[in-house]
């Protein structure tokens, strides 16, 4: 987190010291000179991954289990939940890296939970054909 003086300092800086012919945080680069590598100063921006998969099998495993329970109830005519839990019964014992289906399956359950009343969601015939599968 940025500190507010910080921030309202840099809002005041002409923008050539933000920017110059194309090149960001020309302060910050000049700063860091003779401090870090060049390759640091020159590279580009890189964004980093987060620990999903492993978060889904400790901190989040009882949040995940509790999304998709309720969601059980609530949405089995749109989802398979037999496959869901197997897919996170096989996450959580390590058996497989399902963390990127069970992510947006939980960000999906939780907004549909949270927006369903606010839209009209058409109830769906019952349906055994479901036809996902991880490979």
């Amino acid at each position: 987190m940025l500190d507010n003086a910080v921030v309202d300092y840099v809002s005041q800086l002409p923008s050539s010291y933000k920017v110059n012919l194309g090149q960001t945080k020309r302060l910050l680069r000049d700063v860091g000179a003779g401090l870090l590598p060049d390759s640091v100063l020159q590279g580009r921006k890189q964004s980093f991954g987060t620990p999903i998969d492993v978060w889904l099998r400790t901190i989040l495993s009882g949040y995940a289990n509790e999304v998709f329970e309720a969601g059980a109830c609530k949405w089995s005519d749109y989802f398979d939940f037999d496959c869901i839990m197997r897919l996170q019964e096989e996450h959580q014992c390590g058996r497989a890296n399902h963390s990127a289906i069970l992510w947006r399956l939980i960000v999906l359950l939780v907004w549909l939970n949270h927006y369903a009343e606010k839209i009209e969601i058409e109830p769906m015939p019952h349906r055994t054909d479901y036809q996902y599968s991880v490979a």
